[in-house]
């Protein structure tokens, strides 16, 4: 293992003027000086260590709510509780919505600073060195009583993404034909 960070994570939605919560998303608390992201920016900046109200949202998310800016105060919906913040950066996410927010702001907001996340970066670039290290962290983890409930090599993500991609390609094409 070369790398590895906690984060957080958990399921937020944009709160609209009148009151009703948009498309959920996932929110993700971060190390603001993460060796593992290496964001896009598009406006604005990434978080720093004292953003405790700060956020980053992802291009993503502008889909569904296109009028955030930066600088703007943003309301989430998180667990049916709000939390109040301000958009400090917007980012290339690509098609996927998700935001993020320092660990010491969802720690606060959640009154506790667990990670439910680990992203490591391997050693290994071949796919049965990474499984054999998704493996052997899994079985460490479950020694010391903790459950893991998935895991996913970054190779099966991207495999996602081209499938979806590949499958609106045909279904466009089919409507062309």
């Amino acid at each position: 293992m070369m790398l590895a960070e906690a984060w957080s994570g958990v399921r937020a939605g944009v709160v609209r003027a009148d009151g009703t919560v948009g498309d959920m998303f996932n929110l993700f608390a971060v190390p603001p000086r993460s060796q593992l992201l290496t964001p896009a920016i598009h406006s604005g900046r990434w978080l720093r260590d004292d953003d405790a109200e700060g956020v980053v949202i992802g291009s993503g998310v502008l889909k569904s709510d296109p009028g955030l800016k930066t600088g703007q105060a943003l309301q989430l919906s998180m667990d049916g509780r709000a939390l109040s913040l301000r958009i400090v950066g917007i980012i290339d996410s690509g098609p996927e919505p998700v935001a993020f927010v320092s660990q010491r702001a969802l720690a606060a907001w959640r009154g506790q600073d667990l990670a439910s996340l680990l992203l490591v970066k391997a050693a290994a670039r071949d796919e049965d060195g990474q499984l054999d290290l998704v493996r052997r962290l899994r079985d460490a983890f479950e020694r010391q009583g903790m459950v893991v409930a998935s895991s996913q090599l970054l190779s099966e993500e991207r495999q996602s993404i081209e499938d979806h991609l590949q499958m609106v390609v045909s279904f466009l094409g089919g409507m062309a034909g």
